[in-house]
């Protein structure tokens, strides 16, 4: 599902730091900690996935996209993120 694309807060920050939606996404969750493996079938979207380290998104641009889990019935990702069984298998 592609909606956070075209959901006006993602566009209104990929507009101000000259980046597509896509990028924004995956920044947002690099930010977060969370490993991101986007899917693409064209190099040239491929390249530009790659291209999330040059920038950085404020706290208030978290904020706001924190908030659209808030607003939108859709869970895209909202951390912190521990399914039911997840146990420790190592030694402390």
């Amino acid at each position: 599902d592609a909606s956070a694309l075209f959901n006006p807060v993602i566009q209104e920050i990929a507009k101000s730091k000259n980046k597509s939606t896509a990028q924004i996404i995956i920044r947002w969750h690099l930010q977060n900690g969370l490993v991101v493996i986007p899917k693409t079938v064209t190099l040239e979207r491929l390249t530009e996935n790659a291209h999330v380290y040059d920038f950085v998104l404020s706290d208030n641009e978290i904020r706001q996209i924190d908030k659209l889990g808030e607003t939108h019935r859709r869970r895209f990702v909202n951390p912190p993120f521990n399914p039911p069984g997840d146990k420790n298998i190592f030694d402390d």
